[in-house]
């Protein structure tokens, strides 16, 4: 019997297809116990940033250009004011669209994959382990960061357009996502800047003038959208360092790239990654420059430029607090891109031996390391969140004393120096009913 299904599949082509799907349930199960297992109903640190947003703020739209820091964040913090009211503020929900988005964006990488590949193979299993890792923990976790992992998603949906013939319709699509990307965070003005990008080449490689006309209209656009969020923008809010030693500099752009690894070193191998990921990126460059196919290259240039942006936007923010800003679990998956990225630039090798050499080892490698090696570190950083906050939140319920259960627990949910601020947070929450106090 086991012999007749092994040649059915293998016959019907189905093998493949049945394996990535088998591998797609079981690590996408993997995240959902993840959550269900270790994450409360606790607001906190973000959330707090955003209680008035959303407990008391009933203009969706002022909501929607909401600023946090330098991110207008609208987008995410109207789907986190939706499950508030839907749930009193039970933010386990928010952790479970995080997975949702994660899902979405891993079967988007699937797809796009193929759109430039032309094929499906059971080393795909690579995209699988990439996008529902649990290295992001920091991501699971706390509910608040589906505004981190909502541009991510836009960007992959933004990708897969960018390989399709141009329609009205597939235009009107892209102006769509751009826009939802540009008010999902400041990495969401990426998809916006490669999308003007795209329509460029488009108006200046296309012989119709009504078409071309078109495009450039689509390139104004792309322009507005970016200029929109910066209308009444709070320039005060976004903190600028001066440059950081270039040393500094460039280490903690490839320690950010390892920390998708699980790796938190400094040691003589550490920049290897970053550097195979500059020679795949020049590879690509080389190809596009020799080829026509640019929607066949430039989505695979976007995902390193893309990761590349973001480290490089974290060292100007994070510089002052030390190189443990680079370890911080939440930023793994806006690297994503650059490791999803190596993936098909591999399958753009043309010797067939050293494709399929350098396929495999990348496949066991990253296995290796993320879901082996450093298997240990997602789950200790969970039970710790888990423990801390599950004390704090019982400590308070009794006690109704913030200091007092902060340094009970030693556990803060705030900057320390914003302790009397967090009372008056607190209040508001007890008084809306909401989260702890959600009855």
């Amino acid at each position: 019997m086991k012999y007749f299904i092994i040649k059915f599949l293998l016959k019907y082509k189905y093998f493949t297809p049945v394996i990535l799907l088998f591998l797609y349930v079981c690590l996408t199960l993997r995240l959902y116990s993840f959550i269900l297992n270790y994450t409360t109903n606790f607001v906190s640190w973000d959330h707090l940033d955003v209680l008035h947003a959303i407990v008391s703020e009933k203009d969706y739209f002022k909501v929607f250009l909401y600023q946090q820091n330098a991110h207008r964040i609208g987008v995410g913090l109207v789907i986190i004011k939706i499950l508030a009211i839907l749930s009193q503020w039970n933010t386990r929900f928010e952790s479970l669209v995080t997975v949702g988005l994660l899902q979405c964006s891993c079967l988007l990488a699937f797809r796009l994959k193929y759109r430039l590949t032309h094929s499906i193979s059971v080393l795909d299993a690579y995209i699988g382990f990439l996008f529902l890792t649990l290295q992001q923990s920091g991501n699971l976790l706390h509910g608040f960061q589906l505004t981190f992992v909502l541009p991510v998603f836009l960007f992959l949906i933004g990708l897969n357009l960018y390989t399709h013939e141009s329609t009205n319709k597939r235009n009107l699509l892209l102006i769509g996502i751009t826009f939802l990307s540009t008010f999902s965070s400041l990495q969401g003005l990426y998809l916006v800047l490669f999308t003007g990008i795209f329509f460029l080449y488009e108006a200046l490689h296309t012989s119709h003038r009504k078409q071309s006309l078109m495009y450039w209209v689509c390139v104004l656009i792309m322009l507005s959208f970016i200029g929109g969020y910066f209308i009444n923008y709070n320039f005060s809010l976004v903190k600028i360092y001066t440059l950081p030693p270039l040393s500094f500099f460039i280490q903690s752009i490839y320690l950010q790239i390892n920390s998708v690894l699980g790796w938190q070193s400094m040691e003589i191998l550490s920049p290897v990654v970053f550097i195979i990921s500059i020679v795949y990126f020049g590879y690509v460059c080389f190809l596009l420059s020799r080829d026509i196919k640019f929607s066949q290259y430039y989505p695979v240039i976007c995902l390193f430029l893309y990761s590349y942006m973001f480290a490089i936007f974290v060292v100007f923010q994070r510089w002052s607090s030390g190189i443990e800003h680079a370890y911080l679990t939440r930023y793994i998956t806006h690297q994503l891109p650059l490791y999803f990225g190596i993936y098909i630039a591999t399958w753009y090798v043309q010797k067939l031996k050293l494709r399929w050499t350098l396929l495999i080892l990348l496949l066991v490698l990253y296995i290796y390391n993320s879901d082996f090696l450093n298997a240990k570190k997602p789950y200790d950083y969970a039970n710790y969140i888990y423990i801390g906050s599950t004390e704090w939140k019982n400590c308070y319920l009794e006690t109704k004393d913030s200091d007092y259960c902060s340094n009970k627990t030693n556990f803060l949910i705030i900057s320390p120096d914003r302790t009397d601020y967090l009372k008056e947070l607190l209040k508001i929450l007890e008084d809306s009913k909401l989260s702890y106090f959600a009855k």
